[in-house]
């Protein structure tokens, strides 16, 4: 058997001698064939743990800041900042754990003293549930952190009957209703009992766990593996090259007259035996015939044809030039992690949606010829929806609180309208003329028409009507009117209260009686 090129072997529970090893592999694929130097001797399962940039691999209500107890304000941290008396949090992204395994925690806090307290969680969940969590670890509980230094703060948790989960920073609220301001950084998390100080995930430097795919500018499949053992000890192996992808731009190769014993995706398999083989996995072999392995079982790994006619079509990836689908639909959906995406077309509609389950949120859009284009968020959490579509009858968008607003060919509308209401009289008010009061595209109205009111004394006020409740975020608004009687016109002052009522002054040197008040208000809200 002719090897040409080979993929990575997994290792677990390997003899030291004196204890087992778990290991854990980290691929990269590279251009360098050699000079790939260790990323770390520690694997640190917080990604973006330390003097962040951005809050990538983060959730929640932090932001990045900086502090003059730490570093002397030159590097970064997170900051989670509230005025109001109610918990924020900080989530960092989901990481895969053992079952019943200790894991150390340690990083550097800093918190003012208004602070009511600080939690850190261990939020996590069985490989087969779909919750955001189902097992709550108060891993660190109404802790008030240092506001004098950073400190330095380590613990040891156990994970528990999970497979996954994530750490979860509470700030639990102000104490008095100023800024609250709970700083950290430099988030480690490593397996065992003794903490580590902070080194960068692994993943953070482009290694991952997975085995990456070799490409004709990234040749080089390089293998790095960390061993833990159980007396503690911790061993790293240099990074070697494990795969390469060809001079001529092929796959790992094997040629041989029998089947591989070492199978993983990618590897391609040229059979040059006489005869028919029948595989580990129940596929035919064929003479001279060259194979590719799925992950799962071997598959003709190519083949040139004019036409072809087939019920069924299932692969990992179609690549063509001309895609034509006739009488039929589109399908394709996506997992990666807890993120999940799916987009269908049929006829004259496509639809895509994606559900994120570190955010507990779902988006849809969908586009159709008749009824035009449509998008919708969910937060799953809270129940909240916001929605936005644009078809021939216009614009709209509204979430599920009530608001909303259209643009339609005759004109604006917005759930803050309210039409034109008649504005209850005061006692003495007259019952003949208008007095009314509208809000219309974000314009409040009100007009008075040839309404009789009671008299007014030199610079004193009279009410004449109160708005509905409609108008309950119209106030403080003033203009001019005019006190009408048959050969007399005066000025009057108008305002709107706080209360939602009409009044009237009278800043003449004489008492007005008999008189009618006109006055019209036209001002932008907001």
């Amino acid at each position: 058997m002719t090897i040409i090129a080979s993929n990575s072997i997994t290792l677990s529970n390997v003899l030291d001698g004196t204890g087992i090893a778990n290991v854990t592999n980290f691929y990269l694929a590279s251009n360098q064939s050699t000079g790939i130097k260790k990323p770390a001797e520690i694997v640190n399962l917080i990604r973006n743990g330390a003097y962040p940039t951005n809050t990538n691999y983060w959730s929640g209500a932090m932001i990045v800041s900086q502090h003059g107890f730490y570093y002397n304000g030159q590097k970064k941290l997170f900051l989670l900042a509230t005025t109001g008396p109610s918990e924020i949090t900080a989530s960092s992204y989901r990481f895969e754990v053992k079952r019943n395994t200790n894991y150390s925690l340690s990083f550097y806090a800093l918190a003012g003293g208004n602070v009511k307290s600080s939690d850190v969680f261990f939020l996590g969940r069985k490989s087969n549930e779909t919750n955001d969590f189902t097992s709550a670890n108060l891993i660190i509980g109404k802790r008030r952190f240092s506001g004098s230094k950073a400190e330095y703060v380590t613990i040891t948790f156990n994970s528990g009957d999970n497979d996954n989960g994530y750490i979860r920073f509470d700030n639990n609220g102000s104490s008095d209703g100023i800024n609250a301001v709970l700083f950290f950084g430099e988030v480690m998390l490593v397996e065992g009992r003794e903490p580590k100080p902070w080194v960068a995930a692994i993943e953070d430097s482009g290694w991952t766990r997975i085995p990456q795919q070799t490409t004709y500018a990234n040749r080089f499949l390089w293998n790095y593996r960390i061993e833990l053992y159980s007396d503690g000890v911790t061993k790293s192996i240099e990074p070697t090259v494990i795969g390469v992808y060809g001079e001529k731009g092929d796959p790992g190769k094997v040629v041989s007259n029998t089947e591989p014993t070492t199978r993983f995706k990618g590897l391609t398999w040229k059979y040059i035996g006489t005869s028919d083989l029948t595989a580990s996995d129940g596929t035919v072999i064929h003479p001279n015939t060259e194979y590719y392995y799925n992950g799962t079982h071997w598959m003709i790994n190519y083949f040139s044809v004019n036409n072809f006619e087939s019920e069924s079509i299932t692969s990992d990836k179609i690549n063509g030039k001309n895609l034509t689908i006739t009488d039929g639909e589109f399908i394709s959906k996506t997992s990666n992690g807890p993120v999940t995406t799916s987009t269908e077309i049929k006829d004259n509609h496509i639809a895509i949606s994606k559900t994120d389950g570190t955010v507990n949120t779902k988006n849809d859009l969908a586009v159709d010829t008749e009824q035009g284009f449509a998008m919708k968020f969910t937060n799953n959490t809270t129940g909240l929806t916001r929605e936005a579509s644009v078809n021939f009858q216009g614009v709209s968008t509204s979430d599920s609180n009530g608001n909303y607003a259209q643009l339609t060919p005759q004109g604006t509308k917005l759930s803050t309208d309210v039409p034109w209401t008649d504005i209850t009289r005061a006692s003495g008010v007259g019952t003949s003329g208008t007095l009314r009061a509208r809000i219309n595209n974000g314009v409040f109205y009100a007009q008075s028409k040839d309404v009789t009111i009671p008299s007014i004394a030199p610079n004193s006020l009279i009410t004449i009507g109160t708005m509905s409740s409609k108008f309950s975020g119209v106030s403080g608004f003033d203009t001019l009117g005019l006190l009408y009687s048959p050969g007399q016109l005066s000025v009057a002052s108008v305002t709107v209260g706080n209360d939602g009522k009409i009044n009237i002054g009278n800043p003449n040197p004489t008492t007005m009686s008999g008189k009618v008040i006109q006055f019209s208000i036209n001002i932008p809200l907001g």
